[in-house]
């Protein structure tokens, strides 16, 4: 999964999608999500680790489905208290 298109594209998106001056802590830079099962990464656990440490969010997303809501709406509902 890490290809050269990965690698460049979080690149472009990292220095290039935030103004760079301004947010030069990678706290704040995009990220794309993917399972990857040889890094032992995967979204959902991406997720939940975001989630932990945040007091805002937002999500940006091509697609999601039913099954993917219904495993972080329990968090989410947490979050809300």
């Amino acid at each position: 999964m890490g290809s050269a298109f990965e690698a460049q594209l979080l690149e472009s998106m990292q220095f290039d999608f935030i103004d760079r001056v301004r947010f030069r802590d990678v706290t704040y830079a995009p990220k794309i999500l993917i399972n990857n099962a040889e890094e032992k990464r995967f979204v959902l656990t991406d997720l939940q680790e975001e989630l932990l440490k945040s007091t805002a969010f937002y999500f940006s997303v091509a697609f999601v489905t039913q099954s993917g809501i219904s495993m972080i709406k329990a968090q989410l509902a947490d979050l809300m208290m």
